[in-house]
């Protein structure tokens, strides 16, 4: 930027200081500008800014009668630079020099002035503007003359006229002065190339914080400081060295390691094993099939028909393995064997789309109609919209123990996204997809209905998903209930049902560990601690819990956007 404020070696003082409080009112107005803001020629513009800068007129928009300023109740703010002591580094910085008096971070006031005396060589007056200007450009606000009146004795620049450049802060007494010491052309240069960076150092980097950074490192609060405590304790001849320090990936801590090799070095938050504990969790595949061999088999003679209806939480390709294993027990004893067995996760997707598509693929398919059942306690049958379509966050007990915790609308949300997938299998639009609530008496979750071009019913099937029931906590159980989806099996023999039983799923499996055994373990580890000291100050309790789970669970892309079948997703 070209320089603003042309001032004159033949300027009285009157003028010099109308020069200075010139360039803290333009700076003031600045938001960004180019150092120095002043040229020293043999005419001066000073009276001609002045009147321009004065008689700029501002408007404001009218406060809203209702407005209430949040600085009224502002609270202060830790500042960024956490040391007690600081120096120049932080002179246009919040603080006693700038003042944030609303507590907005930004400076509201200006507490110093520029001392000026009558004899300054005009090159020192144009120092003063450049000052003044960014002081100006740091506030928000300020009030009256930059410049001190006659034996003013607080906060202020002063400049010595003394060659070589220099700035200091010093503390005289209750008051802080910023020397600035110079002359002539080198005290204009300088002190333009000062407040033009200051206290920047680079990209990213100012003066602040590497003091910050080597207050960390002498008092071996990070890395640097620590590996230089380490290497002086090495060349001193220690061998038993334990380092702990802050650095914390793996890879890099080798390489400390490599220097270092007679001292074991870790993370200072290296976490100790206090508890390790392993599950064995039967596989539900096992678990049917042995359900089958116990119970089932002994009941099959040669020449019957039987018909077997499974419900576990297995893939596709798992399911499929063990119907092939379940077909063939069966017919080693002479059997017919008809054999399903659907998704427990999203049972109403799996029900369509692995056992009831395959079966319109033949038929002339104008329209489907999907009716789901409302998910209501026993002697409930309507709900509120908001209860339906609002998840709960923040679970309360206000319900009770009997209290449902699930949403009205979960059988339509386990269908999602089945008209999608109904739309890529047999090429029906999606829109030819209606999903409607079941209004009927019978128990089934959905009822799928198809018709023709000429809207004939041409197929009509139900099912009923199968759900457990247990307390959201079991040591809070006036937090209500949840209805985890759960496995089951069923046989027929002959049309009559000879065997029923339900097979929780691996994911309620580990539920019930996780609150009856490892949420136990760990209250039982903070209350030996603590005692009956136990309060919200203390937390965290401990640094970890790690729970490694390895289970045979559905997890397979669906093709439509990107959409997961999985029950741990």
């Amino acid at each position: 930027m070209a320089c603003l404020i042309k001032i004159s070696p033949e300027l009285d003082f009157s003028t010099k200081i109308k020069s200075v409080n010139l360039a803290l009112g333009i700076g003031f107005e600045t938001i960004t500008t180019t150092f120095p803001i002043v040229e020293i020629t043999d005419q001066d513009n000073i009276d001609k800014l002045w009147k321009q800068w004065s008689n700029r007129e501002y408007t404001s928009v009218a406060e809203p009668s209702d407005h209430v300023n949040a600085t009224t109740s502002a609270k202060e703010i830790p500042p960024y630079d956490w040391r007690k002591d600081k120096g120049l580094e932080s002179v246009f910085d919040c603080g006693p020099l700038l003042p944030d008096n609303n507590l907005d971070l930004l400076p509201d006031a200006l507490n110093l002035k520029i001392v000026l005396s009558p004899t300054a060589a005009i090159e020192t007056i144009a120092a003063a503007c450049n000052f003044a200007f960014r002081l100006g450009m740091e506030t928000t606000a300020y009030q009256g003359s930059i410049v001190a009146e006659p034996g003013y004795k607080g906060n202020r620049i002063i400049f010595t006229e003394e060659p070589g450049f220099s700035v200091r802060l010093l503390e005289y007494g209750d008051a802080t002065i910023v020397e600035v010491s110079g002359a002539g052309s080198e005290l204009v240069t300088m002190s333009s190339q000062f407040l033009e960076s200051f206290p920047n150092l680079g990209p990213g980097l100012s003066w602040s914080e590497l003091l910050m950074y080597l207050a960390d490192s002498f008092t071996m609060r990070n890395t640097d400081g620590q590996l230089s405590a380490l290497k002086l304790l090495t060349d001193q001849g220690y061998t038993d060295i334990r380092a702990l320090i802050s650095e914390q990936k793996e890879d890099k801590l080798e390489q400390i390691r490599s220097y270092f090799p007679a001292a074991s070095v870790d993370n200072y938050k290296k976490g100790v094993l206090i508890y390790e504990k392993e599950y064995e969790i039967p596989w539900e595949n096992d678990i049917f099939l042995s359900e089958i061999e116990k119970h089932i088999l002994p009941q099959i003679s040669e020449g019957d028909k039987v018909e077997i209806y499974g419900v576990l939480s297995e893939d596709l390709a798992s399911r499929q393995a063990l119907t092939d294993k379940v077909r063939k027990k069966i017919e080693t004893k002479q059997a017919q064997a008809s054999v399903a067995i659907l998704n427990a996760f999203k049972q109403g997707v799996s029900w369509i789309m692995d056992f009831v598509i395959p079966e319109l693929k033949d038929l002339e398919v104008g329209q489907i109609t999907i009716a789901f059942n409302s998910f209501l306690p026993p002697g409930e049958d309507s709900w509120t919209d908001e209860s339906a379509s609002t998840p709960k966050y923040n679970m309360s007990a206000d319900g009770g123990a009997d209290h449902w915790n699930d949403l009205p609308i979960r059988f339509l949300q386990e269908l999602y996204p089945v008209d999608d997938l109904i739309e890529m299998t047999l090429g029906l639009e999606r829109d030819k997809v209606n999903f409607v609530l079941y209004e009927g008496n019978e128990e089934l979750s959905y009822r799928l209905q198809v018709y023709d071009n000429n809207g004939k019913e041409i197929y009509r099937a139900d099912y009923k998903a199968e759900f457990s029931e247990r307390p959201y906590l079991d040591r809070f159980p006036l937090l209500g209930k949840v209805h985890p989806s759960t496995g089951q099996l069923i046989a027929v023999i002959n049309g009559e049902t000879v065997y029923k039983t339900s097979i929780k799923t691996d994911v309620e499996r580990i539920w019930e560990i996780y609150q009856e055994e490892v949420l136990e373990d760990c209250l039982d580890f903070v209350t030996s601690k603590y005692k009956d000291k136990i309060t919200a100050d203390k937390q965290p309790f401990f640094s970890l819990l790690d729970i490694d789970i390895q289970v045979s669970e559905p997890d397979e892309r669906l093709g439509v956007r990107e959409d997961l079948l999985s029950s741990l997703d």
